[in-house]
Parts: C-alpha cells; sequence; structure tokens
C-alpha cells in the first residue's frame, strides 16, 4: 500500500487533527521522527483525538507498519472524548454564572 493510499483511507495527509495544545516535547519528537533514517525507512504521525498513529514507509514510500498510541499512554494525562469534555462544561456551566 503506497502513502496516498494510507492518507486517502485516513482522510488525509499526516499532521496534527487534534483541537488541544500538545506538549512541546511530543511536536519535537514527531518532528524528528519524521526524518527518514539511513535506511530510507520513514514514520509519519498522524495525531488525533484519541491518540497518534505512527505509519512506517519503506524508501518507495510502501507501507511497512502501522502502530497506536493512546493520549493517555503517551504522558498527556487521561484522554477526554469530546462528548465528555461538553457534559463536563455543562455540569460546571451554573458555577460561571454565580462568579
Amino acid at each position: 500500500m503506497s502513502q496516498e493510499e494510507v492518507e486517502a483511507i485516513l482522510g488525509g495527509p499526516p499532521g496534527d487533527y487534534t483541537n488541544w495544545p500538545h506538549p512541546r516535547r511530543i511536536k519535537q519528537f514527531i518532528a524528528l521522527a519524521s526524518q527518514a533514517n539511513d535506511d530510507g525507512i520513514v514514520e509519519r504521525f498522524w495525531l488525533g483525538e484519541e491518540g497518534v498513529l505512527k505509519v512506517i514507509f519503506d524508501p518507495r514510500a510502501r507501507f511497512i507498519s502501522a502502530e497506536f498510541f493512546r493520549n493517555d499512554s503517551l504522558g498527556t494525562g487521561s484522554y477526554e472524548s469530546r462528548n465528555e469534555r461538553f457534559v463536563k462544561w455543562l455540569r460546571e456551566l451554573p458555577t460561571r454564572f454565580t462568579h
């Protein structure tokens, strides 16, 4: 499978598809890891709300493997879905008006 086919399946090129800021160390790691090694093997990363997908390609940009890391396993804290964050916001709404 080519990188273009992987991008078509995932809906876009490698990148940050989240709505939250990342610790600098994660962005630096991704920038460094996205460079080809001496064998021409390249790791590409898709950051999403639930975690990071790492896809490894050979020198011809053909798929080798993929691995998914949940956000909580990256040290970014426990994951809250968009729905969970919205419900939490609704519960806190009355306190926003009393202060």
